[in-house]
């Protein structure tokens, strides 16, 4: 199969998140809806796509401010294999929450837009929430990491400085201690780092 053959070169070419592949497709299978919040040019989509496949009224929505060329082509194999795929162009803490079983987080890595992400999303997810580089990005942010300005960042999102020079870990911890209905499910430190947590109530 086409779309298989394309998964598995995913899979074994070296990218920051090829070795999750199996990991994100693996949850997948026991969930019927995806959300992927941060998409670039579709690699995790993959994984995705192919652990909806053959499930009856499976939904995969994608959503990136940025919109890829490689998107259009990959809704377009996701049609072809049964996956009902559509993408948002939009940031995902503007536009609506989508009820869904899986929301995967691969977007701006810092402390204040993950708090945001969940504040705004948490309620809508009926299984897991999956973030991505949380490991890279476990202390300081993805600013720092990539030496961006967080001064003009914060002026563009409104979201405190010091908000976006902390990383991810503050975020989910204080998320898990707030929300007691969810509990840390898996944490691998390997190409980048992956996080799940699970919905338990």
């Amino acid at each position: 199969m086409k779309f298989l053959l394309k998964y598995i070169e995913k899979y074994h070419t070296r990218s920051d998140i090829n070795e999750h592949l199996p990991v994100l497709e693996a949850y997948t299978r026991q969930c019927e809806s995806v959300v992927e919040c941060g998409v670039r040019e579709p690699t995790s989509a993959y994984a995705f796509a192919f652990g909806l496949m053959g499930k009856a009224g499976n939904k995969y929505t994608l959503i990136d401010p940025y919109k890829s060329a490689l998107i259009e082509p990959f809704l377009e194999e996701c049609t072809e294999i049964g996956v009902n795929a559509s993408f948002i162009q939009s940031s995902d803490i503007e536009c609506l929450p989508i009820e869904t079983d899986l929301l995967f987080i691969d977007s701006w890595h810092v402390y204040g837009h993950l708090k945001r992400e969940l504040a705004h999303w948490h309620a809508s997810v009926r299984k897991y929430i999956i973030f991505h580089d949380t490991t890279v990005d476990e202390i300081d942010g993805e600013t720092i990491r990539m030496g961006w300005d967080a001064n003009r960042q914060s002026l563009e999102t409104g979201i405190p400085v010091e908000e976006i020079r902390r990383g991810l870990r503050p975020a989910i911890d204080e998320f898990l201690a707030e929300h007691p209905e969810w509990t840390s499910q898996l944490v691998l430190r390997n190409n980048n780092g992956l996080t799940v947590i699970q919905r338990v109530a």
